[in-house]
């Protein structure tokens, strides 16, 4: 009886520091400014690998939301995001959604609508709608989309589309196999009140799966996501953020197909100079 006591004792000690090593402590979300909240978050997995999540929180109608799609990547391929939120004077501009293969990888893959104007039909491949209307961001299921009726679809004022959805509605982990390792940015939005949650992964450490990143976004302390949508992955995600809110720029590696925008600015028209 002793010596299981003793075993006991010994293997609570051990899943003590496991969970120590596992599990970060979680910061506090940090106010930057009146409707936009940050932390990041060091988590370490196995094989000692070291992910820096950048996490932003955006109350929904607080700031003007703006979708920019790239659609001829020969024309656009010196713009950066950094470039877009200066000469724009944006708050935050990141990375979102695919390249066309069948268009050699020089158009935006999926619908895309901008200035209630549709661009790109969309694609059942695949699975997520990031959608504004009347300046209130929505996350969908492609398959939700009212197909029969199109006058509902394209009277979105933006939409873009992302793969996959990591959380689905309602609170479920939307994905089962782990994939591959690669840095990542996704979208969720809150379970309470709709709160807009960006995550981009900081290059200077190591990569993230998409199901480490889906049981980040579900758990029901940190995030609570009601449905998370992966944007992209591997060298292409990227981040610009006005210094007036905090020092972070992550550089995509690739040319944008898309930008998802935020700015303060009410009274910028729907045209983004990029030049």
């Amino acid at each position: 009886m002793l010596l299981k006591s003793r075993e006991n004792k010994m293997l609570q000690k051990w899943m003590l520091i496991f969970f120590l090593i596992i599990l970060p402590m979680e910061a506090d979300w940090k106010k930057l400014k009146d409707g936009i909240f940050y932390k990041k978050t060091m988590y370490n997995f196995e094989e000692n690998r070291k992910v820096l999540l950048h996490s932003f929180k955006l109350e929904q109608n607080k700031f003007k939301i703006l979708i920019k799609s790239f659609h001829d990547l020969n024309r656009s391929k010196n713009i950066t995001l950094k470039d877009l939120r200066i000469k724009n004077n944006y708050l935050i501009t990141i990375s979102g959604g695919f390249y066309l293969p069948e268009r050699g990888y020089q158009s935006p893959q999926g619908l895309v609508i901008e200035n209630k104007q549709k661009i790109f039909p969309v694609d059942n491949k695949l699975s997520g709608v990031i959608w504004i209307k009347n300046n209130f961001l929505t996350l969908s299921k492609t398959s939700e989309l009212p197909m029969n009726e199109p006058n509902l679809i394209y009277g979105m004022d933006y939409a873009i589309q992302g793969y996959p959805r990591i959380v689905d509605p309602i609170n479920k982990i939307g994905i089962r196999k782990q994939g591959k390792i690669f840095h990542r940015t996704a979208i969720c939005t809150e379970m309470k009140n709709d709160n807009i949650i960006l995550f981009i992964t900081d290059k200077k450490y190591d990569g993230i799966s998409l199901l480490e990143l889906a049981k980040i976004a579900q758990n029901n302390q940190n995030f609570n996501c009601k449905i998370a949508i992966n944007l992209d992955g591997g060298p292409a995600p990227g981040i610009s953020v006005s210094p007036k809110l905090i020092n972070l720029e992550i550089k995509e590696g690739w040319q944008l197909p898309n930008a998802i925008i935020f700015t303060e600015n009410w009274s910028v028209n729907n045209s983004v100079s990029i030049r």
